[in-house]
């Protein structure tokens, strides 16, 4: 959450850990923060980065999928607006901040979803915050108004991570004596809602895919 407690424009900090089962833990933090001062969304991002790179397993071990989830209703104001937007220089500079730590994120492979309150009212807004997620990697922001265009947009976002492609340690030679089921059901290769195969990745495709990103478990 950000700006921090009472600091005008403190950077963000992790309230709660990434780890399963804590969605108690984050509607406790959440129902009791009350967002004030500015938004330093440059050097809340560059947080998380730094927690993401504290975390990277090393080594040779793969790091997982990795992504930022950001939540907003304005445009950064922290550091050199000090929280005031009136000086367009200075927020230009915030801007430019926040640009980079999303060029950052991007580089590590961890992408950068955005959504916006109330953006649509605001042009400059709006450009804004799709020029956020270009950096990100994620092309446009998701505006919303209220609790039901949120969890909207959360049921979106999580449909997109899911990955209809699995891969294998080492290429498969001859794909006839691969089986491919989903839920209990047989998988046709190279067929619109079944699956290919390329190298050492099978990719299910059309329904199969959907089914697979949508809420429910498999």
């Amino acid at each position: 959450t950000f700006p921090y407690a009472n600091e005008q424009c403190g950077p963000g900090r992790i309230q709660v850990p990434i780890a399963m089962n804590t969605a108690t833990q984050i509607g406790q933090i959440l129902d009791r923060s009350d967002p004030q001062g500015g938004t330093p969304t440059g050097d809340t991002l560059h947080v998380a980065l730094e927690s993401f790179l504290a975390s990277s397993p090393g080594g040779d071990m793969a790091s997982p999928p990795r992504y930022v989830l950001l939540v907003t209703d304005g445009q950064p104001t922290c550091p050199a607006s000090r929280g005031s937007s009136s000086n367009a220089t200075d927020l230009e500079l915030d801007k430019k901040l926040t640009i980079e730590a999303l060029d950052q994120l991007a580089a590590e492979n961890i992408k950068t979803f955005v959504v916006g309150y109330d953006a649509e009212l605001d042009p400059l807004l709006a450009a804004a915050l799709t020029e956020f997620a270009k950096h990100g990697k994620t092309e446009r922001y998701y505006p919303v108004q209220d609790e039901k265009t949120l969890v909207q947009a959360f049921t979106t976002i999580s449909s997109e991570i899911v990955s209809c492609t699995f891969s294998f340690d080492k290429a498969v030679e001859d794909p006839r004596y691969l089986r491919v089921e989903f839920d209990g059901e047989l998988l046709l290769m190279n067929t619109p809602n079944g699956w290919t195969i390329e190298g050492q990745s099978v990719t299910l495709q059309g329904a199969s895919c959907e089914k697979l990103q949508g809420r429910a478990s498999h």
